[in-house]
């Protein structure tokens, strides 16, 4: 005797229940300045930087330098916030896919991005820059000692520590202040309040057109009621004048039967 087994019931993995901040959806307080403040300073101090090391390495005018210095900080900044960012979204409960590839990928371009600039500063020698003079050893021309290489390394090391401060500071603001789903919850939230009142606005419009042609529907059915009362009027006034037309032939008939027959009678009792 055989037994039949049942199908084994399928278990269902069920998703995570995904848990934000609710004080998110208030809006950032006021210490969200501090963080912009912080920024702007690490832009300033990433600019000077930029700008000396583009200053050492380029024979450009002041205007291109500060432009050039400008474009690198723009470019230092944006990768090491965006390394915050895609390292917040790769923690977080929603895991969203690729975002710590990305966040790698950034940290490694902003790291070359330093290591090329703290590079150029620390091996840059200033073809002016010599003593102006010649060692002469046994015949051969000697160069003289690069007086300035301990303020070349100095100076990269200075760069070296502003730039990883920079970083750290615009990655830690990206990684701090990035919530997408509250301000996507913002955005719907101003959406859904201007959306509101302008159903508000042509709900109103609405009222006030149904009550016109309420209105003017209305002053349609009196003006109908009053035309019909009107033709009833004419009806009745043609209908009596064709009843006084009709009787007062038919008065002016028997007046002439009247007549004719007096005339008759007249003739006889003459004869």
């Amino acid at each position: 005797m055989t037994t039949e087994r049942m199908p084994a019931a399928r278990v269902v993995p069920r998703r995570s229940v995904i848990n934000g901040d609710p004080s998110q959806i208030v809006g950032p307080p006021w210490t969200a300045g501090l963080y912009y403040f912080a920024l702007l300073a690490a832009a300033a101090v990433d600019i000077v930087t930029f700008h000396q090391v583009l200053t050492a390495a380029i024979d450009e005018d002041r205007l291109t330098l500060w432009l050039l210095a400008v474009g690198f900080t723009v470019v230092c900044l944006v990768l090491s916030h965006t390394v915050g960012q895609q390292s917040k979204q790769s923690v977080e409960t929603r895991h969203v896919v690729g975002a710590r590839t990305a966040a790698l990928l950034f940290l490694v371009g902003w790291f070359v991005l330093g290591l090329v600039a703290f590079l150029v500063r620390w091996n840059f020698v200033d073809p002016g820059g010599g003593a102006g003079f010649t060692i002469v050893v046994d015949g051969h021309a000697v160069p003289p000692p690069d007086t300035g290489a301990e303020e070349r390394h100095l100076s990269a090391w200075l760069f070296a520590a502003l730039y990883v401060a920079s970083g750290l500071v615009s990655g830690y603001s990206g990684y701090k202040r990035y919530h997408p789903a509250a301000r996507q919850y913002m955005r719907a939230l101003a959406r859904r309040t201007k959306a509101a009142k302008k159903l508000g606005d042509l709900s109103a419009d609405l009222a006030e057109i149904t009550q016109l042609v309420a209105d003017v529907n209305e002053a349609k059915a009196r003006r109908v009621e009053a035309w019909h009362g009107l033709q009833a009027q004419c009806e009745a006034a043609a209908e009596r004048l064709k009843n006084d037309t009709r009787l007062a032939l038919i008065q002016k008939t028997a007046g002439r039967r009247q007549l004719d027959g007096r005339s008759a009678d007249s003739g006889e009792e003459g004869r």
